[in-house]
């Protein structure tokens, strides 16, 4: 049963938080290079 949950663990829970943190940093890079218009609004004070 262990070979089995060793099994279960390498082939989902391994791939899918490597696709997450992938999809993440991913995310990251993208909002970090495209950077919004300097657009402040009046409501908005403190980020």
């Amino acid at each position: 049963m262990v070979y089995l949950w060793h099994a279960f663990v390498c082939y989902w829970v391994v791939p899918a938080l490597t696709l997450l943190f992938i999809g993440v940093l991913i995310g990251g890079v993208r909002r970090a290079l495209r950077r919004p218009p300097a657009v402040k609004s009046p409501a908005n004070h403190g980020g």
